[in-house]
């Protein structure tokens, strides 16, 4: 057996026994939470397993492409093209594998501290030009004589109907059916 090809076997031993200590110690409803990306944990090191290679096993020894990196990128690539409820193909899912461990993990991780830095500055931006505008809304909800108040900085009047109005409802995720025809069992 080639030495690449066992030292990326054990690299994705060593990654997957460690991914298994860390759900030893969690609570079980942090396991049901994560009960997708486990399973798409083990598909994936299943599938990996399958399509082992020279090619393959070059490309997994690189310490910045990990299990754990591929387990999200397939996760987020299902999710933008299929959604919550999608049903993943086995040869796409192989070529979602191959895909992560072919991308350039420096240049991409250096893309990301870069985007990481102009959604901060962004943020610092839109929060100066917040505070010069906020109202106090924990005055406005305390108010329960009156539904009107008056901010300490422009004199607008606030009616709690008008906050209601623009407060944003987040919709719950829907859970999606296991996929065990990952598996290809």
């Amino acid at each position: 057996m080639n030495e690449n090809l066992k030292n990326a076997e054990e690299k994705i031993k060593r990654e997957h026994e460690e991914l298994k200590k860390e759900i030893e110690k969690m609570e079980p409803m942090q396991v049901y939470t994560l009960s997708g990306v486990i399973i798409f944990t083990e598909a994936t090191i299943h599938h990996i397993n399958q399509l082992i290679c020279e090619e393959l096993a070059d490309l997994i020894a690189n310490e910045d492409a990990t299990l754990k990196g591929a387990v999200q990128y397939i996760i987020s690539q299902v999710r933008n093209k299929y959604g919550q409820m999608g049903d993943l193909p086995v040869e796409e899912f192989h070529q979602l594998i191959w895909d992560y461990y072919r991308i350039n993990h420096a240049a991409a991780k250096k893309a990301m501290e870069e985007r990481k830095k102009e959604i901060i500055k962004q943020g610092k931006n839109n929060t100066l030009k917040k505070k010069n505008n906020q109202i106090n809304i924990i005055d406005v909800l305390n108010t329960s004589t009156s539904n009107k108040t008056k901010s300490n900085s422009d004199d607008v009047e606030i009616k709690i109907d008008d906050i209601e109005e623009h407060v944003e409802q987040i919709p719950a995720p829907k859970a999606g059916p296991l996929q065990v025809s990952l598996f290809d069992l």
